[in-house]
Formats: C-alpha cells, sequence, structure tokens
C-alpha cells in the first residue's frame, strides 16, 4: 500500500485543527472524529488529517504509542473513504490502546463513512 504522506495530507497548523473541531463530530470508542471541509484553496486537494492526543490520556510514553497505533491504523484504512477537501481531527481516547489492532482500523472506516453519511428526514 502506498505510504500514507502520498495519499493524506497531514495537520500541522493549531488554526486548522481549531477549524475541524467547528465541524461534525462522530463518537468512536477508541476516539472522536472530527471532519470539516475546507472552503479556502490549498495546495492540494487531498483530505488531511490530524492527531490530538491530551494529556488527560496518559504520560508522555503513554499518548505517544496511542499516536503510533492510530497513525498506523489510519495509513491501512482505504483513501476512499475520506473525502478531497476535508480536514479529519482524530481526539485519541485511551481505550485506542487496549482494542485489537484490526478493530481499531475498523472503526476508523466506520467513523468516516459514518461522517459523510447523510441524514434523511
Amino acid at each position: 500500500m502506498a505510504d500514507s504522506e502520498a495519499v493524506w495530507g497531514r495537520l500541522t497548523e493549531r488554526a486548522d485543527f481549531q477549524r475541524a473541531g467547528r465541524g461534525k463530530r462522530v463518537n468512536a470508542a477508541a476516539f472522536t472524529l472530527q471532519v470539516n471541509a475546507r472552503t479556502a484553496p490549498g495546495p492540494t486537494t487531498a483530505p488531511r488529517f490530524g492527531l490530538t492526543v491530551t494529556k488527560k490520556t496518559g504520560n508522555s510514553p503513554v499518548r505517544h504509542r496511542i499516536k503510533r497505533r492510530l497513525r498506523e491504523a489510519m495509513r491501512l484504512t482505504s483513501p476512499l473513504d475520506a473525502r478531497p477537501d476535508h480536514d479529519y481531527v482524530l481526539m485519541a481516547r485511551r481505550e485506542a490502546l487496549s482494542i485489537r489492532f484490526d478493530a481499531l482500523v475498523a472503526e476508523i472506516a466506520r467513523a468516516l463513512s459514518r461522517a459523510h453519511a447523510r441524514r434523511d428526514r
């Protein structure tokens, strides 16, 4: 599979994380996914992802382990689940360490599809 940097971009600016926080939220057991469509044209139309792991989840080694698991799970998730010109932020929970890795990958894919599902009422 291609490297995630080639398929997805990274969120690096604080303003981008805050903008994604104002978008739609999808809760999962191991994380909360925040999604927001980009309105300003950027250098690329590829979807961009960011990770947030707060100090509340644990000390530094725990937070870094959570980030590594989530980064790898996102890399293994199909890039077709994410939409172009959208920003995604995964706000991790401590449960990201305890659930099976294949379940974590499936949970990310499920959250991405739920984020873009239409509600017909």
